[in-house]
């Protein structure tokens, strides 16, 4: 789901829409901690959603996994608070 409100953002910007582009960011950051939040509170989901998509799976240390699933939500987090900001930039927002 977040490759599509990233593909959107990227038409809506280079149509130069860019509250558009923003708008589509912002979904796909909430997207993002959505499933952050949804993964700390319900760690069974996330290892079931692992299992389902047929990868490693650590059954004796599941908390490793929600760690590392943290970390890349935090830092995909960073990358699309740097395009919001850049797009914003461009709305004349700031």
């Amino acid at each position: 789901m977040t490759f599509f409100f990233l593909l959107a953002a990227g038409i809506a910007y280079f149509l130069k829409a860019y509250v558009v582009a923003l708008v589509f960011i912002g979904l796909s950051m909430l997207e993002q901690v959505l499933v952050m939040i949804r993964a700390t509170v319900d760690p069974s989901w996330y290892i079931q959603r692992k299992l389902e998509a047929g990868e490693r799976v650590d059954f004796l240390r599941p908390g490793k996994q929600i760690i590392g699933l943290i970390f890349t939500k935090v830092f995909l987090l960073w990358i699309f608070g740097f395009f919001a900001y850049h797009v914003s930039r461009e709305a004349g927002l700031f």
